[in-house]
């Protein structure tokens, strides 16, 4: 028996594990998972950590959709063949995770810090105080369209 989510009530529902399932089912999962690694890969990038990869993969076991394929085979709700529909769905659990965004927002602070690095190391001795006296931004919105590009040159 479990507790419902830090509730009081108990349910008697058994915890779905991977050594409870036939071979059928831990090949469906396994292709899945892969598929799943695969979007969530062209979604972030290295911008996931693997750890919470890993978590999200291990969590796919108990997603109703999952589960449903798994002792079924129907590709009703969830098709691991379907590029569009794992993406679509592997971009919802990755969304819906609120330890993946927070991995998700803090690898974007640290990368943006890297940049922002890189970005102020690349200018001439005085440039930045030249660009921040023309005033306008100019400082500010050369080192954004800095960070900017470096960020899409990782997805293109």
């Amino acid at each position: 028996m479990t507790y419902n989510n830090g509730t009081k009530e108990m349910t008697n529902t058994p915890r779905i594990t991977r050594n409870s399932l036939h071979a059928g089912e831990r090949a469906r999962l396994e292709k899945i998972e892969n598929s799943f690694r695969v979007h969530a890969a062209a979604l972030h990038g290295d911008s996931l950590s693997p750890i919470m990869v890993d978590t999200l993969v291990n969590s796919l076991v108990g997603d109703p959709r999952v589960f449903h394929h798994l002792v079924t085979g129907g590709t009703e709700e969830i098709n691991p063949d379907d590029a569009a529909v794992m993406r679509g769905f592997s971009r919802a659990l990755i969304q819906g995770d609120d330890m993946a965004q927070r991995n998700l927002e803090f690898s974007s602070a640290t990368r943006r810090a890297e940049l922002e690095s890189m970005f102020f190391a690349s200018l001439k001795p005085g440039e930045a105080l030249a660009m921040q006296r023309r005033g306008n931004d100019v400082l500010s919105r050369a080192k954004e369209a800095y960070i900017s590009e470096r960020l899409d040159e990782r997805f293109a």
